[in-house]
C-alpha cells in the first residue's frame, strides 16, 4: 500500500488519491471490504496538519485582537477573547476575509513563484477544516483559562488568603513592567527564551487576576460576568446593556449610600495588596468619547490582558520542546540560547508590556510630521494574522514570533512617538500659558 500525499501547499496535482497495491494469486477468489474508523481518521489528520493548526491557532489570536483593537478604536466595548473569536467566524463576509482570503494570496504567490498549483478543492477544504479547528481548540483554551481566573477571583475574594498571589503584588507593585521586563528578558538572553515566557505569562496572569478581584471587590457579581461573558456575542447584546447599565446603577446606589467604602477598599489595599480604588476619572481608560463605570473599566482591561494571555502562551507552548532539550543538555555543559531566538522574545515580551491598558488601541500618528496619517494596530494585527496564515500552510508556524516581535517592536515606537508627541503638546502649552501671563 502506498500511502498518498496530503494536500498541502506544496502538493501537486493528483497527490491527494491514494494508490494501492494488491499482489493476490489469481488462481484464488478474494471478498475486499475497506473501513476507515473515525478515531483513526481524526487522529491521522491531526497528525498530519499538526504544525498547520499551530500556526492557525496563532493566526485565530491575532484576528482576535484585532477585533478587540478595532472595538475600541470605534469606542465600542471592549469585547472578551471568546466574543471576539465566535465574531471572526461569522458568515460569509468576515469568514470570507479571514480564511479564505489568505488561501487566495497562498495560491497568488504560488503563481508569481512559478510553483506547481496544490490540489485545488482538497487544498481549500482541508485547510478551512484545519482553521475551525483552530478555532475550537482555542475556544476550549479560552473557556478553560476565564474558568479558572474566575474561580480564583471569587476564591480570592471571599477568603483573601491567597499567599502567592498578594506576595507577589506586592512584590511587583512599585514598578511591575520595569521589574518582569528586566527579569524575563535576562533569561531569555542568557538562560531559555522559555523561562523568559514564563515570567511574561505569571505577569499577564496576575494582571487578569488583579482586574477580576478589582471588579468583585467593587460590587460586581464575579459570576455573572461569567455567564454573560461566555454568551455569544456578549458584548452587542442585549445582556452586556443591561449588565453595563445595572452596573452603573449600582456604583451610583453605592456611591450615595456607602461613605465609608473608600475607607474600607483603602483598608484592603494596605493588607490585601492592592492599590487604592481611585474614582472614575484617574482610573478609567483614554478611550475618547466614552465614560465608562470603574467595573466596565476593569473588564476591558481583564479582555485586553486574557487577549495578550493567550497570544503569548501559544508563544511560549511552541518553546517548549526546546526547553526540554535544553534541559537534557544542562548535564552536559550549560550552553547560551540562540541570538534569533532571543531577539524574537525580546520582541514578544515588549509587546507584553509595553501598554498596560486599552489605551494601546487608540489611533496613534506613525509620522508626527504628516497630519491625518492614522496609524491604527488593528491593521498591524491582521497583517500579523496573515503572515501566520500563510506561514501555516507552508507548515511553518514558528514564522509567527516575526509577527510577534514586529508587533512588539511597532509598539514600542508607536509609545515613543505617541510620548514625544505628548510632551511637545505640553511644552506648547505651558509657553502659551507663560505669554498669556505677561
Amino acid at each position: 500500500m502506498v500511502d498518498s500525499s496530503p494536500a498541502l501547499w506544496g502538493s501537486t496535482q493528483g497527490s491527494e488519491k491514494t494508490t494501492v497495491m494488491l499482489l493476490v494469486d489469481p488462481h484464488c477468489s478474494y471478498e475486499i471490504s475497506a473501513a476507515v474508523s473515525v478515531i483513526s481518521a481524526a487522529s491521522r489528520f491531526l497528525l498530519l496538519y499538526c504544525s498547520q493548526i499551530i500556526g492557525f491557532s496563532i493566526a485565530v489570536i491575532f484576528f482576535a485582537l484585532m477585533r478587540q483593537a478595532r472595538a475600541w478604536e470605534l469606542d465600542l466595548p471592549l469585547p472578551s477573547m471568546l466574543a471576539a473569536v465566535e465574531s471572526n467566524l461569522r458568515v460569509p463576509l468576515t469568514f470570507l476575509l479571514l480564511a479564505i482570503v489568505p488561501i487566495l494570496i497562498s495560491l497568488v504567490f504560488s503563481s508569481l513563484a512559478s510553483q506547481p498549483f496544490p490540489p485545488f478543492a482538497s487544498f481549500i477544504i482541508v485547510s478551512i477544516i484545519s482553521y475551525s479547528f483552530a478555532n475550537g481548540s482555542m475556544i476550549i483554551l479560552i473557556l478553560i483559562s476565564q474558568l479558572i481566573f474566575y474561580v480564583a477571583a471569587v476564591l480570592h475574594v471571599f477568603i483573601r488568603t491567597s499567599f502567592f498571589s498578594l506576595k507577589a503584588i506586592r512584590i511587583l507593585r512599585g514598578n511591575p513592567t520595569l521589574v518582569t521586563a528586566l527579569i524575563a528578558i535576562t533569561l531569555v538572553c542568557f538562560v531559555h527564551p522559555a523561562l523568559g515566557l514564563f515570567i511574561l505569562l505569571l505577569y499577564h496572569a496576575l494582571c487578569c487576576h488583579d482586574a477580576l478581584c478589582r471588579l468583585s471587590v467593587s460590587g460586581h457579581k464575579v459570576v455573572t460576568v461569567v455567564i454573560l461573558s461566555m454568551t455569544p456575542g456578549f458584548c452587542n447584546s442585549f445582556l452586556a446593556a443591561s449588565f453595563r447599565s445595572h452596573a452603573q446603577r449600582k456604583e451610583l446606589f453605592d456611591s450615595k449610600t456607602k461613605d465609608g467604602d473608600v475607607a474600607e477598599l483603602f483598608k484592603f489595599k494596605s493588607s490585601g495588596g492592592f492599590d487604592p480604588l481611585l474614582p472614575l476619572g484617574e482610573n478609567s481608560t483614554e478611550s475618547p468619547n466614552s465614560a465608562k463605570s470603574f467595573g466596565e473599566t476593569q473588564l476591558e482591561i481583564f479582555n485586553y490582558r486574557h487577549g495578550m494571555l493567550m497570544l503569548h502562551l501559544l508563544a511560549t507552548l511552541m518553546f517548549v520542546p526546546s526547553l526540554v532539550a535544553w534541559l537534557q543538555r544542562t548535564v552536559i555543559g550549560p550552553s547560551f540560547p540562540w541570538f534569533l531566538d532571543s531577539a524574537l522574545c525580546v520582541g514578544v515580551i515588549l509587546h507584553g508590556l509595553c501598554w498596560l491598558k486599552p489605551e494601546f488601541y487608540s489611533p496613534m500618528f506613525l509620522f508626527p510630521g504628516i497630519q491625518g496619517r492614522e496609524f491604527r494596530l488593528s491593521f498591524v494585527y491582521l497583517l500579523a494574522g496573515y503572515y501566520s496564515y500563510i506561514s501555516a500552510l507552508a507548515l511553518a508556524p514558528y514564522r509567527a514570533f516575526y509577527a510577534m516581535a514586529a508587533a512588539g517592536a511597532i509598539s514600542t515606537a508607536l509609545r515613543i512617538i505617541k510620548r514625544r508627541n505628548r510632551e511637545k503638546e505640553e511644552a506648547i502649552f505651558t509657553s502659551r500659558k507663560h505669554s498669556h501671563r505677561h
